[in-house]
């Protein structure tokens, strides 16, 4: 017996319904409908896999579907896979987000090919992106004093004035946190939490389910981060750190996007597709960047929870650059010096050793 792994009656009796037509004809692959494999993916795979990686993956192959209405497998072909790139280039989605939508329609015909569902894997182009050095490769971190630009901000495109106080709470925990919008959405104080701060030990506690490296950690808090949790009486000490009038992350994300188009700070000037505006993301790669220049690459990759030491080592690029900036100014000072030594010139520039004393003659 086959489960159908869905509570909804009407999707299970479908599912039965095209199981029972692929038997009848001999499991013949090209028979299966696309409807059919989406859903043996999703809930065959899909749902051993994270919820964001779930939701993700979802949100590509129904983009897909959208665009060539497939009825079976091999409706998508090599060319149909081609246009719908183009398509999507010309909308203005950029390289990056298309790269990832092709990783997971193609891990769902691979998967597909696997189990026997489909004959044949359409081609998928390789998508390039140019990789800069250092943290302007996807924006950039904003200073103090346009983070208090961003503040000031809210009140100008949130109307209710009792909801400012919130957002500038969760605007001020991201800058001084480091943690993604999801994490910071979910943060509590409650010690049964999956996410939680325990300001005693002063730690950040993560269950492997609440981070994207599905690992559990356990994080010390930065002094900045413990200030601002300390402007929260004890008694208040409770449920989740910030409590927003949204739950969902990707409205959060979309709130904190706005807020930072209102603002007007550009973290991308040169973009395709127009100047990028601050974002959340944004505001955490101003944290790593605020420590790059104290603490060692190792620490901060533990701090930032980077699985690869190279996503670390670009916030101290222009550490990096700034210390070279120093050390030349330094030997430019001691090479100005040098030319500046005193000394017998010609009339060609250049100087003379200055001769040498003949040592007096001793009387006898």
């Amino acid at each position: 017996m086959r489960p159908a792994r869905t509570q909804d009656r009407r999707k299970a009796e479908r599912l039965a319904a095209e199981w029972e037509r692929e038997l009848r004809a001999g499991s013949n692959p090209t028979d299966a409908t696309w409807d059919t494999i989406r859903e043996k993916f999703e809930y065959e795979y899909l749902q051993m896999r994270r919820s964001a990686t779930s939701e993700r993956a979802l949100q590509a192959i129904d983009g897909l579907t959208m665009y060539a209405r497939p009825k079976h497998a091999s409706d998508i072909t090599d060319a149909i896979i081609t246009e719908w790139i183009a398509a999507r280039m010309a909308d203005g989605i950029s390289r990056e987000t298309i790269k990832t939508d092709l990783q997971h329609v193609r891990k769902l015909f691979r998967w597909s090919h696997d189990l026997g569902l489909v004959v044949k894997i359409p081609r998928f182009p390789r998508i390039k992106i140019d990789r800069t050095r250092g943290t302007l490769r996807r924006g950039r971190p904003i200073s103090g004093d346009e983070f208090r630009k961003l503040l000031q901000a809210v009140s100008r495109y949130i109307n209710e004035p009792e909801k400012h106080v919130r957002w500038r709470r969760f605007l001020r925990l991201l800058w001084v946190s480091g943690l993604r919008i999801a994490e910071a959405s979910r943060l509590s104080w409650d010690a049964s939490a999956r996410l939680r701060v325990d300001l005693n030990k002063r730690r950040l506690i993560i269950q492997a389910s609440e981070q994207k490296s599905g690992v559990d950690d356990t994080i010390p808090l930065v002094p900045e981060f413990v200030a601002f949790l300390e402007l929260t009486p004890a008694a208040r000490r409770r449920g989740r750190v910030c409590r927003l009038p949204i739950k969902s992350a990707r409205e959060i994300s979309r709130t904190v996007a706005s807020i930072g188009r209102i603002s007007k700070i550009v973290t991308d000037a040169t973009h395709t597709d127009g100047p990028r505006y601050v974002t959340a993301h944004d505001l955490r790669r101003s944290f790593g960047s605020r420590w790059a220049p104290y603490i060692m690459p190792v620490d901060l990759q533990r701090l930032m929870r980077h699985k690869d030491i190279r996503t670390t080592m670009e916030f101290y690029v222009d550490v990096d650059a700034d210390s070279l900036g120093k050390r030349l100014e330094a030997a430019a000072k001691i090479a100005a010096s040098v030319e500046k030594t005193p000394g017998k010139v010609t009339t060609r520039g250049k100087q003379k050793t200055p001769a040498r004393k003949k040592p007096r003659k001793r009387s006898s």
